[in-house]
């Protein structure tokens, strides 16, 4: 597959992701970009997967954090949400780099990605 879909996939989604044993939980996607001289945004085709514990209605807390706070990233080592990334080529083919999803799971994530489309929710 030749110019998969993910490369306009520039803001972080969640997911819905099904469990074999029938229980869902949300993933939230992030595309790790590039930017260049002119402050253009590139693919890297890498996109790293968290827990996302405020689920697909995470919009509506938007408003508790606005104000005037530090915000602190935890590196994705430290980060106990962090589930590993999933990595791209440019024919489409991916893998899965971390330990905590199963092979349903991986795939669920990996054909979202490939076939996304702007909107989309799931």
């Amino acid at each position: 597959m030749n110019n998969p879909n993910y490369y306009g996939f520039l803001t972080p989604v969640s997911l819905g992701v099904s469990r074999v044993n029938g229980e869902d939980f949300n993933v939230q996607i992030s595309h790790v970009l590039t930017e260049d001289e002119s402050g253009v945004f590139e693919t890297t085709g890498i996109f790293n997967l968290y827990l996302d514990t405020f689920g697909l209605d995470k919009d509506d807390f938007e408003d508790l954090i606005e104000g005037d706070f530090e915000l602190v990233e935890l590196p994705d080592d430290q980060n106990p949400n962090y589930l590993g990334r999933i990595l791209f080529d440019t024919e489409g083919h991916w893998i899965y780099d971390g330990e905590l999803l199963t092979i349903a799971e991986q795939e669920q994530i990996g054909e979202f990605i490939l076939y996304y489309e702007e909107g989309e929710t799931d």
